[in-house]
């Protein structure tokens, strides 16, 4: 591997986070929580690494998200 383990720590975060943006109704703020991060820090992160907002990389995911 060409990364260093924190790239690689942070890789499995952000895959983490879009598997569960995927397969469950958590809200973004509890999927922060569990992976022990800052609601807001977690947003900007996301958006950093995906080029989405979480809400937007599910809507696109699933297209009939609906906001709660």
């Amino acid at each position: 591997m060409n990364i260093s383990p924190m790239q690689y720590f942070l890789s499995k975060k952000i895959m983490r986070a879009e598997q569960m943006l995927a397969e469950s109704d958590k809200t973004v703020k509890s999927i922060a929580s569990i992976l022990e991060y800052d609601y807001y820090y977690f947003m900007r992160f996301f958006k950093n690494k995906t080029g989405m907002t979480p809400m937007q990389y599910r809507k696109s995911i699933i297209p009939d998200w609906k906001n709660y």
